[in-house]
């Protein structure tokens, strides 16, 4: 899976950059082994990029169970941001739908075109934001 995990301890941000080839195929299994280790910190907040993607195959019911999951996992944290930044627009409608299928999350997930509004929202200081590219 093409997903690459950095913690941003200063800035209290896990980061995901997404790149490649993503597909539904090992997906959920990726973010479970992720999501239940024992270092997981379920009170950072999150940045997915998906800016970086070259081919983009998810279906709705992978998007489903990876929704079904974070719910699983996420039920007793609350006030944790997810930023999702997706230019492509398949990309963006997929995650909209991830979005719409974890409204019942103690924690909030927006999904963005512009890095610069997802870093806004998510509280990364303005002095910071071409580490990310934006």
């Amino acid at each position: 899976m093409p997903i690459h995990f950095e913690i941003l301890e200063d800035l209290r941000l896990r980061l995901a950059t997404v790149s490649g080839a993503l597909e539904d195929q090992g997906f959920v299994e990726t973010f479970e082994r992720y999501w239940r280790s024992p270092s997981y910190d379920k009170a950072l907040n999150v940045l997915y990029d998906f800016r970086k993607l070259s081919k983009f195959q998810i279906s709705t019911a992978t998007v489903q169970d990876l929704a079904d999951l974070s719910l699983s996992v996420h039920r007793d944290s609350t006030g944790v941001k997810t930023a999702v930044v997706a230019s492509a627009d398949v990309v963006y409608g997929i995650n909209r739908m991830y979005q719409a299928f974890v409204d019942r999350s103690p924690n909030t997930v927006e999904v963005f075109r512009e890095m610069a509004d997802a870093l806004h929202w998510v509280g990364v200081p303005e002095d910071r934001w071409e580490e990310f590219g934006a």
